[in-house]
């Protein structure tokens, strides 16, 4: 190849050969899984203003797909929700994968970019009555 690249004018023909069926196959494993998380995702106008939801509930598949990828797992979604089951959390991450949100990006939580204060003195007494 090195050949070609430094005697761009050589009578020489070569060939390449690439196999893509690996590609192929993972091509059309990649789209049936689509399909799946497809089928358990629905959108309706009446339903959140059309935004893909789970199907059957009214859970946005893209703020599970953020809770995941915010470093939540799927056991603390399933307390959080506990309508869903394993697959739909997958769906819903994968459906946001290959379908991104539409409309403008979220900006951050406003609790997302504070950090807690802490306090080492308490003084219970003199919180106001009623407290």
């Amino acid at each position: 190849m090195r050949y070609l690249f430094d005697n761009p004018k050589a009578k020489v023909v070569r060939s390449v050969s690439v196999d893509i069926r690996p590609m192929k196959s993972e091509a059309r494993s990649g789209l049936s899984s689509l399909a799946g998380a497809r089928s358990l995702i629905s959108t309706d106008e009446a339903v959140l203003g059309g935004a893909a939801c789970i199907r059957g509930t009214r859970i946005p598949a893209h703020d599970i797909a953020e809770m995941l990828a915010n470093g939540d797992d799927s056991r603390a979604i399933r307390e959080a929700y506990p309508v869903l089951i394993e697959e739909q959390i997958e769906a819903a991450a994968l459906y946001a994968r290959a379908y991104p949100r539409r409309d403008r990006p979220r900006r951050g939580s406003f609790w997302r970019n504070r950090k807690p204060v802490v306090s080492s003195e308490v003084a219970f007494d003199e919180l106001p009555p009623g407290r």
